[in-house]
This record gives C-alpha cells, sequence and structure tokens, in this order.
C-alpha cells in the first residue's frame, strides 16, 4: 500500500505568531482529511 505525506517547506505562515498554533492545527487537520497519512515541517539548525 502506497502512503503519501504532505510537506511544509517554509518558515512563515500569514498569520501572527499568537495564531501559529490553530493554523498549524488547521493544515494538519486537512491534510488529514484529504488522506494524507504524514505531515513533515521544516526544521534548520543553525
Amino acid at each position: 500500500m502506497t502512503t503519501y505525506g504532505l510537506q511544509l517547506p517554509k518558515f512563515t505562515f500569514p498569520v501572527p505568531d499568537d495564531q501559529l498554533f490553530e493554523h498549524m492545527a488547521g493544515m494538519a487537520t486537512a491534510a488529514d482529511d484529504a488522506g494524507f497519512s504524514s505531515l513533515w515541517v521544516m526544521d534548520h539548525f543553525y
């Protein structure tokens, strides 16, 4: 069985910082509803 994940390849989003969690949770819910099996976010250490 093939599964698909969704990657969010950016660090900025069009919402204020205090709304970021709700925004990301909404995107995760939409991805789950669309059938994606995983959600990947960017991480950068430097």
